[in-house]
């Protein structure tokens, strides 16, 4: 699998420079959402960061970015131009399978596209898993701290019907330890 990986990535010039992810933790989430009243802007701000920073990172060459859709959002214009404030961000194309903008950096194109079903690239897939991972480790550090104090707790995976389940099973112990809600739990 690696090699044909490998293979496929050398035949279409493409190379993976780099993985980056960022945990928002429930405390973090529940401020940022109170704060601008939609978990698909507090996702997009932290996509619109990842893009930054990464391309500082980059040599100045043509550039591709490609991420999957928000919540539906058809429009990045303006979270683009709050990132990129220096440079004009051009619309290619806004619709509902596909939001296309232009940037130029140091003489050279970067092209960011948010698809619905992004995760088809390859790429964009790989940043899903690194993604996927991160929260499954943190989950399974949650899980390990709670089933060591409550016998028989059976883990969860974090998904909605089951973490009522866990939710309603720790949070007495939880507000014996003086663990507030909003800190361990996303609000909305």
């Amino acid at each position: 699998m690696r090699e044909s990986l490998l293979d496929l990535w050398e035949r279409t010039q493409c190379k993976l420079v780099r993985v980056r992810t960022k945990a928002i933790f429930p405390e973090e989430l529940n401020q940022a959402i109170d704060q601008l009243d939609s978990k698909a802007e507090v996702l997009t701000r932290a996509t619109m960061s990842l893009i930054g920073a990464t391309l500082k990172t980059l040599p100045a060459e043509d550039t591709l970015i490609v991420c999957d859709k928000h919540g539906g959002r058809n429009h990045y214009l303006p979270a683009l131009q709050r990132e990129f404030p220096e440079t004009l961000v051009q619309v290619l194309e806004e619709s509902r399978p596909e939001s296309r903008y232009r940037l130029n950096r140091d003489s050279h194109e970067t092209n960011i596209c948010f698809r619905k079903g992004g995760e088809s690239f390859l790429p964009a897939a790989l940043a899903s898993l690194a993604s996927k991972l991160l929260r499954e480790l943190a989950m399974r550090a949650w899980n390990r701290h709670w089933i060591s104090k409550i016998p028989g707790l059976k883990p969860t995976a974090g998904y909605p019907a089951d973490a009522v389940r866990f939710r309603q099973s720790v949070e007495p112990h939880c507000e014996t330890a003086n663990l507030p809600l909003h800190l361990w739990w996303r609000m909305r």
